[in-house]
C-alpha cells in the first residue's frame, strides 16, 4: 500500500481523505475514533493496543518532518488525529469561502503550456461545485477563453466569431492543438537565433609590414618631416593653382581635364515656346513626338553617367510632367506637347 504524500500544511481535507483510506485498508482507522474503553470493537486490549502503535507510526510517517516534530509530544493516535483536525480543518474550510476569489481572480500565464492550467482551473470549478456554487460548462468555456493570455488574441478573436455553442471538450482539443504550434513556432525561432549566434566570420588578413617604423632611429624621422614640410612648400596644386598642398589634397572642386571632351549643356530659364520643349537629354535624344526641349545654363558634370533635370523647374516653365507605367507625358497648358518612357527608373 503506498502512503500518501506528507502533509504540510495545506490542502488538509484531501491528505485527511486518502489517509483515512489507508487506515481502514489497514483496518487499524477504529484506533482514531474512540479509547478501548469506548471502542465497540470486539478486540482484546493487547491486540487494540498493537494496531493503535501501528496506527501512530502510520499518521506520524504521513506527516512532514515539521509537523512530525510538533505531534510527536502526543502518545495516542487518537490525539494526533483530533488535534489535526482542530488546527487544520477548519482553515481548509475558511479557505473554501474565497475560491470563487482565486477562480476569478485565476490569470493564464504565457511562460507555460496553457492546457495545464485549463485543467487547475476545472479543479476550482470542481471545489466551487462542492460549495454548492453552480458553475456550468458554458460558463467555464466562456472563462477560460476571457482569461486566455495576450500573445492567443488572435486565437481568441476566432472563437468570438463562431456562432455555434462550442462545448468544453472541444475548446480544450483546440487549446491543446494551438499549444502544440506555438511550442513548434517557438523552437523554430530558438534554432534560428542558435544558427545567428553560432555563425562564424572569416577574420579579416592585413598585408604583413617589413619594416616597422619603430625601429627606425627617431632622428631620421624627424628629419623625413622636415623635408615633407619643406616639399610641400615648394609644392604648387595644378587644381587652384596655390602653392602648398598637392592637387590631390585640394578641397576646391576638381577641374576637368583638357584630354576630356567638353560638351554642351543648357539649362531652361523663363517660360520657353513650345517648340523649344522636349530633349530631356543633352546629347540630342528626343521624345516620341520629335518635338526639341532646349535646356538652359546646364551644370555641366564629365562623369555624370545620367543626364539630370529638374521637374520643379519644368513646373515654373509652365510645363506638366505626368508618370504613369514607365511613361513620361509631358504637356503644355494642358495641351499634349510629347512623351518619352523610363528606362531603369530613368528617363530615355
Amino acid at each position: 500500500m503506498v502512503k500518501p504524500q506528507s502533509f504540510g500544511g495545506s490542502e488538509y481535507n484531501a491528505w485527511r481523505r486518502k489517509t483515512q483510506f489507508g487506515l481502514k485498508s489497514h483496518q487499524i482507522f477504529y484506533t482514531v475514533l474512540s479509547n478501548f474503553s469506548d471502542t465497540t470493537e470486539d478486540i482484546s486490549e493487547s491486540q487494540w493496543l498493537s494496531d493503535e502503535d501501528y496506527c501512530r507510526d502510520y499518521l506520524m510517517n504521513c506527516l512532514s518532518d515539521r509537523l512530525a516534530d510538533t505531534y510527536s509530544k502526543f502518545k495516542a493516535a487518537k490525539e494526533i488525529w483530533d488535534n489535526l483536525d482542530a488546527q487544520f480543518r477548519k482553515d481548509d474550510e475558511l479557505s473554501k469561502s474565497h475560491v470563487v476569489d482565486k477562480f476569478l481572480n485565476f490569470k493564464f500565464r504565457e511562460d507555460m503550456e496553457i492546457t495545464p492550467q485549463v485543467i487547475d482551473l476545472e479543479n476550482l470549478r470542481s471545489k466551487i461545485n462542492n460549495e454548492n456554487i453552480g458553475v456550468t460548462d458554458i460558463f467555464l468555456v466562456g472563462a477560460i477563453i476571457y482569461k486566455l493570455p495576450a500573445a492567443w488574441h488572435s486565437f481568441k478573436t476566432k472563437l468570438y466569431w463562431k456562432t455555434g455553442q462550442m462545448g468544453l471538450d472541444e475548446l480544450k482539443r483546440y487549446i491543446r492543438i494551438e499549444d502544440k504550434n506555438l511550442a513548434r513556432h517557438n523552437l523554430e525561432l530558438v534554432k534560428q537565433q542558435q544558427s545567428a549566434a553560432n555563425a562564424v566570420t572569416q577574420p579579416e588578413k592585413f598585408s604583413k609590414q617589413t619594416k616597422s617604423p619603430k625601429s627606425e632611429p627617431p632622428k631620421l624621422e624627424v628629419k623625413k618631416t622636415i623635408d615633407k614640410k619643406k616639399k610641400k612648400r615648394k609644392t604648387k596644386c595644378y587644381n587652384c593653382g596655390k602653392w602648398g598642398h598637392w592637387a590631390a589634397d585640394c578641397r576646391l572642386p576638381k577641374k576637368p581635364n583638357a584630354d576630356t571632351p567638353q560638351k554642351d549643356a543648357h539649362m531652361l530659364v523663363g517660360k520657353p515656346e513650345p517648340h523649344n520643349f522636349i530633349a530631356m537629354m543633352t546629347d540630342g535624344k528626343t521624345s516620341a513626338s520629335g518635338n526639341i526641349l532646349t535646356l538652359k545654363y546646364v551644370k555641366f558634370v564629365p562623369f555624370l553617367n545620367k543626364n539630370l533635370i529638374s521637374i520643379s523647374l519644368l513646373d515654373k516653365a509652365g510645363l506638366c510632367t505626368f508618370f504613369m507605367n514607365s511613361r513620361v507625358t509631358l504637356s503644355v497648358n494642358s495641351a499634349y506637347f510629347g512623351c518619352t518612357f523610363l528606362i531603369d527608373s530613368c528617363i530615355g
